[in-house]
């Protein structure tokens, strides 16, 4: 297994403090030899020691991931109708572990979601975009998705508590594009813009108008959102 940061960090500051004159360390994606300067000079190789190559940092695969851009519509770190977050999640705990984790939530839609009329849908503007989905679902239904179940909550519920947290965001080293929708009745933008504001590198976008489904929504507002991911991520054509 490779070395994450921290460990590399600490072999480097237990070499630093060793009183040892030569330290060599081998392991999975890491070589350190180190022979410490004498008082009187420069300490000879031993006779059986061979060259070391100059080491040269390459970037790793880990290292490459941490600087790749990403770009994220409309993300669940809130639940927009849900005024308090601790207790919702704590009811839903308790109904599962209460023996109720795979009915649907009380209350909840439990057809296909995508199959309901379009007149007070809450995905999308777009009248075309939302047939032609319902089309694909008439054809296939297993494709469909359902109203959520009292496990899924809890385990939703769980994750977005432990990113609200202030040193979730905080630890995240790529740079990253949230994108909102203005009219969104499902995640709370709220939530998105505090958990954006914590980021190392990261911004918000919120395009006024649009509902949920970012990218099923009518071309004025998909445009602003592929705009925002083509000035975003290094590559991508500005046209």
């Amino acid at each position: 297994m490779a070395l994450s940061d921290d460990d590399v960090r600490e072999i480097l500051r237990i070499v630093d403090e060793s009183p040892l004159a030569e330290i060599r360390v081998e392991t999975d994606g890491f070589s350190l030899h180190v022979i410490r300067e004498a008082p009187g000079g420069a300490a000879p190789a031993p006779a059986d020691t061979p060259p070391v190559p100059e080491r040269v940092p390459q970037p790793t695969a880990r290292a490459a991931r941490q600087a790749e851009p990403v770009t994220i519509s409309a993300p669940m770190l809130g639940i927009a109708f849900v005024s308090s977050m601790s207790i919702a999640g704590a009811i839903v705990r308790v109904m599962r572990f209460g023996g109720f984790g795979p009915i649907y939530v009380p209350g909840r839609y439990p057809g296909v979601l995508d199959l309901r009329a379009f007149a007070g849908n809450i995905l999308t503007t777009d009248p075309v975009r939302f047939a032609r989905n319902a089309a694909i679902l008439e054809a296939e239904p297993d494709l469909g998705l359902g109203g959520p179940t009292v496990a899924w909550c809890d385990a939703a519920f769980r994750a977005m508590g432990a990113m609200s947290q202030p040193s979730y965001p905080a630890r995240i080293r790529q740079p990253i594009l949230i994108v909102a929708a203005g009219r969104d009745s499902i995640v709370s933008n709220t939530a998105i813009e505090d958990f954006a504001m914590l980021l190392r590198s990261g911004s918000q976008l919120v395009v006024g108008g649009a509902q949920h489904e970012l990218l099923m929504e009518q071309d004025r507002y998909r445009s602003q959102f592929w705009a925002a991911f083509d000035a975003f991520v290094p590559g991508t054509p500005l046209f």
